[in-house]
């Protein structure tokens, strides 16, 4: 194997007459390699995840973390990596310089996350990290990342909009339909294949002359407006004008709430309650009149995606220019009251407990009343709520129908579902058995539960007052008894 010129001494001459010659020693200094990533952090949370890119052409340096000197600099390549080999040990920052990538980049949340592998270490305003000591005897440092956003500057911060009875929500973007191809959304990182719809919906009226242009019925370069209808005034004007700026002084003059605008071959404007009729002009060059028509365009000045129940980062990511903007929706699902029916006997103790709504039951529920307290008493008696979800409910003696609403609260999710509980309190129902020898005659008196002076009626379960069983005849007495 041949010798690097590094690991050699100088030469010298060796006498064994003279004995050992133990001084010829070497010392070596330990390294490794320092990075290692730069990425786009799509939603802007500070936090690696999947489908965030890494940023190619990062001018990257290291910095002796004592004097601020600048020791090396490499870029990121194609997967936005970079690597510093051989680096010994001592105190270092790295610092990440964007301004040579094409994008309007800034820095992302320092520290995010608390897992130091996947976080950005750059200080969004400066792009250095902290000084940190590196030590090559542990090995590689590969945790020193940065993440960068670029703003695009179109988004809110933040929306709540009202979900569908699907768990839904309709976000609309406020991009233009047309402009909307020009990004990709996505949502939480993850990206939105959907086809957008429109919404924000405008409309714009206007005289558009194209067709007239192309059909030779137009041209020129002279033309006599010879009439125009507005709100049923018509007007004769026999006008003469060069182009379209002029025709539209013309318009202005004689509709000046209707903001006519030239763009290209269409003069724009109006108003939706005005009724305009069609504008008939004559080219002389041409010998030829044009009738061209009012007509109205609906244009969408937003883009409709359906985000999921809950709170999300939605995100749009400049296909041309690079840029970010991020906003969190939180969809507002408020779900449907449930309804529990019980029916228990007086002068007892029961144990009802509630069933959360789909998509409930992270672990950050919390249970009450819908007051917020965790007791109450009713008519016909007092309960309390759990922390399982549950209400024990204990009755008095007396019979009526309770109603309790308890309320469980997804922290996570930032929604609460409500159940409301209609509790029934009922006479116990007693049974008595009685030996009786055949053709023997009975009578079983029943005791009264209900509170004095409280007229009763007796009777069997269905109505009846007497009934001829399989084995024996039953009459209800006029005592209350059965016999």
């Amino acid at each position: 194997m041949p010798i690097a010129i590094q690991d050699l001494t100088g030469v010298f001459n060796f006498d064994p007459t003279n004995g050992d010659d133990l001084s010829v020693d070497a010392g070596f200094i330990p390294q490794a390699n320092i990075g290692n990533y730069v990425w786009s952090d799509l939603d802007g949370d500070g936090v690696q995840e999947d489908g965030e890119p890494g940023i190619e052409g990062v001018l990257v340096y290291l910095i002796d973390g004592i004097t601020g000197d600048t020791l090396r600099s490499t870029t990121t390549d194609v997967n936005g990596l970079y690597l510093f080999t051989n680096v010994p040990q001592g105190s270092y920052q790295v610092g990440f310089d964007v301004s040579g990538v094409s994008g309007n980049y800034v820095g992302t949340i320092q520290n995010a996350g608390g897992d130091d592998n996947v976080d950005s270490d750059a200080d969004s305003n400066t792009g250095l990290t902290g000084v940190f000591n590196f030590d090559p005897t542990n090995g590689d440092d590969l945790s020193i990342d940065a993440g960068f956003i670029s703003p695009c500057d179109i988004l809110p911060l933040s929306a709540t909009i009202p979900c569908d009875i699907d768990g839904f929500s309709d976000y609309c973007i406020p991009v233009a339909y047309a402009d909307i191809f020009n990004y990709d959304i996505y949502i939480d990182a993850e990206q939105y294949f959907n086809l957008p719809f429109i919404c924000d919906l405008d409309t714009i009226g206007g005289y558009d002359f194209t067709t007239a242009i192309n059909q030779g019925a137009y041209g020129g370069s002279i033309h006599r407006l010879l009439q125009w209808t507005v709100n049923g005034t018509l007007y004769n004007l026999n006008r003469l004008y060069t182009d379209f700026s002029e025709l539209e002084l013309v318009m202005d003059s004689l509709d000046a709430l209707g903001n006519w605008t030239t763009i290209g071959d269409r003069i724009e404007g109006g108003l939706i309650s005005s009724n305009y009729g069609p504008i008939r002009i004559f080219h002389p060059e041409l010998g030829a009149i044009s009738i061209t028509e009012y007509n109205q365009n609906i244009f969408s000045r937003g883009s409709l995606i359906e985000v999921p129940q809950g709170c999300h980062w939605v995100t749009l990511v400049n296909t041309q220019t690079g840029c970010t903007d991020s906003v969190y929706v939180c969809t507002d699902c408020l779900p449907t009251p449930d309804t529990i029916r019980v029916t228990i006997p007086t002068d007892s103790l029961d144990t009802i407990c509630v069933t959360l709504e789909e998509g409930f039951g992270g672990g950050d529920i919390t249970y009450s009343l819908c007051d917020r307290t965790l007791s109450g008493t009713g008519n016909f008696g007092s309960y309390i709520v759990t922390a399982a979800g549950c209400l024990i409910y204990e009755s008095d003696s007396i019979s009526g129908i309770d109603t309790v609403c308890v309320i469980a609260c997804d922290a996570s999710l930032g929604l609460c579902d409500t159940t409301i509980i209609i509790i029934e309190v009922v006479p116990p129902v007693d049974t008595i058995r009685d030996t009786i020898c055949t053709t023997c005659t009975d009578t079983i008196c029943l005791d009264n539960d209900f509170e004095p002076g409280v007229i009763t009626t007796t009777t069997l379960c269905d109505g009846s007052t007497s009934e001829s069983g399989t084995i024996a005849n039953i009459e209800v007495l006029a005592n209350g008894c059965v016999g």
